[in-house]
C-alpha cells in the first residue's frame, strides 16, 4: 500500500473533490430548510431525504479525498436513491432524475484524471478503514439519523396542514406553488384578460359588486345568493369565449388556456423549460403570494375594475387559479387564490 504522503493527485481532481463537499453540503442545508417551509407532505419527506443524500454526497467527498474508493460507491448508491425519491415521493417525471445517473458518470471521468502517470482511481485504496475513518462515520451517522428524524417531524406537520384543508378545494391547497420571477408579468396581463371579463356587461356589474359585498358578511346560501351565482358564473363562461389567446405573459411563458374548473377560474400558462425551472418554482411559495396581493391592493386604486373582477369571482364562488405547465416534463405549479383569499382582498382593499 501507498503511503498516504506519497500520493499524488491532478489539481482538476482536488478542485472537483472540494467543490463537491462544498456544493453538497449547501444543498443539504437549503432541503433541510425547505422540508418545513412546505406544505405537501411528499414535499416535506422529499426535501428531508434529500438533504440526507447531500451529507452522504459530502461523507463520499471526503473519504474520496482521503484515497478511499467507498466514497465513490456512496456517491454511486446516493445518486440511484436520489432517483427513487424523485420519482416515487416527489412524483417528478423520470427523465429529470436523469442528472443523477449522468453525475456517476462525470464522478468516474474526473477519479481517471491522471498525474505521474497514475490516475486518483488507481492509487485509491479499497475498504471501510474503519481504523483511520470510524469517527468520520459516527459523526455523519449522528447527522443523518438527526435529518431522517426531522425529515418525519416535517412529514407530519405538513400532513397535519393539508388534513384540515379535506374540503373540494384540497386538492388545490395542496399544489399551490407560487413562481416567483415571473409573477409580476403573469399578473399585468392576467389584469388585461380580466378587464374583457369585466367589459362584457357592464350594466349588470355595479349591481353585483354592490350585492356580493353585503353577501360577503352571510354565514350560508339562500337561494337569492344562488341565482346570483349562476348570473356571475354565466358571465365569467361567456367571457372566456371571447379572451385572445395564445397570450405573452412574461419571458418564456404563454397563457394557452382560461377555463372554469370546479371552484376555480384557471389560467394555463405554458413554461419555456430553458428558461423557466419547474422544479425551483415548486419551491417558491408564501413571499410571492404576499406580493401578488399587495399588487392587487396597490393596483385597485388605479385600476377599478380589478376589484369588480374579484367581487364576479366570489359572488360566482370562483377562486382565481394559475397554472404553470412545462413544456418538455409536463410538471405542473399552482398558484392559487380560492374565495377566501379574494374576500380579504377586497376587505383590505376597502379599508
Amino acid at each position: 500500500m501507498i503511503d498516504l504522503r506519497q500520493k499524488q493527485r491532478h489539481g482538476c481532481v482536488t478542485w472537483w473533490l472540494w467543490f463537491a463537499i462544498i456544493v453538497n453540503f449547501v444543498v443539504a442545508i437549503i432541503y433541510s430548510v425547505a422540508m418545513f417551509d412546505v406544505a405537501d407532505s411528499g414535499l416535506a419527506l422529499g426535501s428531508g431525504l434529500l438533504s440526507m443524500l447531500g451529507v452522504l454526497n459530502v461523507l463520499g467527498s471526503i473519504l474520496l479525498m482521503r484515497w478511499n474508493k467507498t466514497g465513490f460507491w456512496l456517491f454511486l448508491s446516493s445518486s440511484l436513491l436520489g432517483v427513487v425519491i424523485n420519482i416515487g415521493v416527489l412524483n417528478l417525471n423520470p427523465a429529470a432524475s436523469l442528472y443523477s445517473l449522468v453525475s456517476i458518470l462525470v464522478w468516474w471521468g474526473v477519479l481517471q484524471i491522471r498525474k505521474n502517470g497514475a490516475s486518483a482511481w488507481g492509487l485509491m485504496n479499497k475498504g471501510w478503514d474503519y481504523k483511520h475513518c470510524r469517527h468520520l462515520y459516527q459523526v455523519f451517522a449522528g447527522v443523518i439519523i438527526l435529518l431522517f428524524v426531522l425529515s418525519l417531524v416535517a412529514f407530519g406537520v405538513a400532513n397535519r396542514k393539508s388534513g384540515s384543508l379535506m374540503s373540494n378545494e384540497s386538492v388545490w391547497e395542496e399544489e399551490d406553488v407560487y413562481p416567483v420571477e415571473v409573477m409580476d408579468s403573469v399578473v399585468v396581463d392576467t389584469v388585461a384578460v380580466d378587464e374583457e371579463i369585466v367589459e362584457l356587461e357592464q350594466d349588470k356589474m355595479p349591481k353585483l359588486a354592490k350585492e356580493v359585498i353585503e353577501i360577503m358578511g352571510k354565514d350560508g346560501m339562500d337561494k337569492e345568493e344562488d341565482d346570483l351565482a349562476d348570473e356571475a358564473e354565466q358571465m365569467l363562461r361567456s367571457a372566456i369565449k371571447n379572451i385572445a389567446l395564445p397570450m405573452d405573459a412574461g419571458v418564456g411563458i404563454t397563457i394557452t388556456q382560461v377555463t372554469l374548473e370546479g371552484r376555480y377560474l384557471v389560467y394555463t400558462a405554458v413554461c419555456d423549460e430553458n428558461l423557466v425551472d419547474i422544479e425551483v418554482l415548486r419551491l417558491t411559495r408564501d413571499d410571492v403570494k404576499k406580493n401578488v396581493e399587495e399588487y392587487f391592493v396597490d393596483s385597485s386604486a388605479s385600476d377599478p375594475t380589478l376589484g369588480n373582477f374579484m367581487d364576479l369571482c366570489i359572488t360566482a364562488h370562483k377562486g382565481v387559479a394559475y397554472k404553470y405547465v412545462g413544456d418538455t416534463s409536463g410538471e405542473e405549479c399552482w398558484i392559487r387564490f380560492s374565495v377566501s383569499d379574494l374576500k380579504r382582498l377586497v376587505k383590505k382593499i376597502q379599508e
